[in-house]
């Protein structure tokens, strides 16, 4: 489901933020309300799949059967295709499938009454909606990739923030950072420090997927 749909879904069925969530937001502004500032309900709205993606974590570890989180962990936080996940645990690819799917249902059976607190759902309906972004939030957090374009995008789609908004904030072209992220242009000295504050990790993180001081995978 592509961004757009996904908005209008939460603007006719999801509860606006409220006035707390607003003033939130605007606490951790710089308070000048410019072009480089997120919309406080925009704020508002990522906050809230990425504090329901700490639930997905901890549903993942204690709610799932042992076949059902060895799948996940590899398909999700691994970044294992369902034929590599197969492989890796000697099952069939239909199996995988079908422990992933199961494994998927029963995370939203879990959640559904977090989701429709968090967000005063009018329909249930939504609630797969809601775990399923912040599952993809989880596991950005969880996988950081071999590349340094793909290791952009995870490091923004782990906070669960539109490639447009990024680019908007961080002063760069939409496209720039589109083609960052797919690896099709070199990375700028400028760029990357600007990445590294925004992102608040280090250059090395970016470069390399380790910090220099302890030489372990970030996540």
């Amino acid at each position: 489901m592509v961004d757009e749909d996904r908005e209008q879904l939460q603007a006719m069925l999801f509860t606006p933020p409220q006035k707390e969530e607003i003033e939130a937001a605007q606490r951790v502004c710089c308070g000048r309300g410019c072009s480089a500032c997120e919309a406080p309900a925009a704020y508002a709205w990522r906050k809230r799949a990425v504090d329901l993606s700490a639930l997905v974590d901890q549903a993942v570890r204690r709610e799932l059967t042992a076949p059902e989180r060895r799948a996940v962990v590899l398909h999700w936080y691994r970044g294992f295709s369902v034929s590599e996940t197969a492989q890796a645990l000697g099952v069939s690819r239909p199996t995988v499938s079908v422990t992933l799917q199961r494994a998927l249902r029963r995370l939203e059976q879990v959640l559904q009454y977090v989701v429709a607190y968090q967000h005063d759902l009018q329909t249930t309906a939504l609630v797969p909606l809601a775990v399923r972004r912040a599952a993809a939030v989880s596991s950005a957090r969880a996988f950081l990739p071999a590349s340094v374009g793909a290791r952009l995008r995870t490091l923004r789609e782990r906070e669960a923030i539109p490639c447009e908004t990024a680019a908007s904030l961080l002063g760069f072209q939409s496209d720039r950072l589109e083609s960052l992220e797919a690896g099709r242009v070199t990375l700028r000295t400028s760029e990357l420090l600007k990445l590294s504050g925004f992102y608040q990790v280090s250059t090395d993180l970016i470069l390399k997927g380790a910090d220099r001081n302890d030489g372990r995978d970030a996540v």
